[in-house]
């Protein structure tokens, strides 16, 4: 018989991670399930791990390291569980993850079933201050399950407001299962998850504009772990870019290869995939230039590409916004002074220390709890992960707004 679960671990050659990855679902406690494990850059390390692990449920694959070095579509092809979640191989499963999935998908059938995560700030973490910090959104879990409506959901992702009421589902593939009748709807719209044309994002929209029927249960399902800085500063350097999946910017307005345009793009080709779907959302473009502006400015680039960006960039402005061109080219002319500044503080050394000197200002809301691990022995996600009853009862010691029957 078919498993329950398929559960889809790829990785490109990241064996620390992804060992403690596959061990996070090899320990769940519920076992009806199915591993499959694609390396694209195999190793006799990669092999050497997999059977350390010695579990019949458990399927590895090697890719050559070409194409989407992530493979999701080869590693769904792969499988046979009757709902899907794709695991991200930095982040790891909480033990009862598949037990509260499973509950939800034996008493309601839905084509997603979702739950919540924490987030683990890594050890090496490129800023000091953020290392070894656990992220914790309030209130605290409730264990509730209930229905979800995920138009809110993708207005936010449009830049549009919300209507009525929302939902604390943030749908990360690495919490969510969706049933094989649902993606296999979405790939008779996309063919392929092929990141060249597509991306998690655009494949993300298609599952939730098609589901019909999907649940959330209020309860932490994974970690996600946090590497580095926001995308935005990430996206900005040209390493970063380099090590990302290429976009050909065939529907959005502008070309800088910035993160809100990699967004946006997948948006708009969402749109024109998933006509009918999604045929209730616009795209929000007063946002849209607003984050494009400031994620334009950090960018690395050459005098000559920087005039180019910002002309594109201002006569774009003047086509979607309904704003009066003075207004837009005095905002244009400031930002173009503020890329400026960074460029020649780059070129001094200075910038890096201005970076210090804005995280070191962090402000931390009301909606969520940082604590440092430091004290807990924390080393990675896994000691993360056995540790979190221990901490969240030390954390809150009058006791926490939350269930911790997890």
């Amino acid at each position: 018989m078919n498993p329950l679960f398929s559960i889809i671990v790829p990785t490109l050659g990241r064996l620390e991670l992804w060992k403690f990855a596959l061990n996070s679902v090899l320990r769940q406690h519920f076992g009806d399930f199915e591993i499959i494990a694609v390396n694209s850059k195999p190793s006799a390390e990669s092999r050497a791990l997999i059977k350390t692990l010695s579990d019949s449920r458990l399927k590895y694959f090697e890719r050559e390291p070409q194409g989407p070095p992530i493979n999701w579509d080869f590693g769904y092809r792969q499988s046979s569980g009757k709902y899907i979640l794709w695991l991200d191989d930095d982040n790891y499963l909480l033990p009862h993850a598949l037990s509260k999935l499973a509950e939800i998908i034996k008493s309601r059938s839905p084509d997603i079933a979702t739950g919540d995560h924490f987030h683990w700030r890594d050890s090496l973490h490129p800023n000091k201050n953020y290392r070894n910090q656990l992220i914790i959104r309030l209130p605290l879990f409730t264990n509730e399950v209930g229905p979800v409506d995920p138009k809110n959901f993708i207005r936010n992702q449009f830049g549009m407001p919300s209507q009525g009421s929302h939902s604390r589902a943030l749908f990360h593939f690495s919490e969510t299962a969706f049933a094989r009748p649902l993606m296999e709807k979405v790939l008779s719209k996309i063919q392929a998850i092929d990141f060249r044309t597509t991306s998690p994002r655009m494949v993300h929209f298609g599952l939730l504009a098609m589901a019909n029927s999907i649940w959330y249960v209020s309860s932490p399902i994974a970690i996600i772990i946090q590497m580095g800085g926001s995308m935005a500063y990430g996206w900005a350097k040209k390493e970063s870019r380099n090590n990302r999946f290429g976009v050909n910017f065939e529907y959005s307005p502008v070309s800088a290869n910035i993160y809100i345009n990699y967004v946006a793009e997948n948006l708009l080709r969402a749109k024109e995939v998933f006509r009918q779907e999604l045929a209730p959302y616009e795209m929000n473009w007063n946002i849209f230039f607003k984050t494009y502006e400031r994620e334009l400015m950090l960018l690395e680039q050459t005098w000559g590409e920087m005039a180019s960006s910002w002309k594109e960039f201002y006569n774009s402005a003047k086509r979607y916004l309904t704003i009066a061109p003075r207004r837009i080219f005095l905002e244009t002319l400031k930002y173009v002074l503020l890329a400026a500044g960074i460029k020649i503080s780059r070129a001094l050394h200075i910038y890096s220390y201005i970076l210090i000197l804005k995280r070191k200002t962090e402000y931390s809301p009301q909606n969520r709890r940082i604590i440092k691990l430091d004290k807990y022995n924390v080393h990675n996600i896994q000691e993360c992960a056995e540790l979190l009853p221990q901490i969240i009862k030390d954390e809150w010691k009058n006791g926490p707004d939350g269930d911790l029957n997890w």
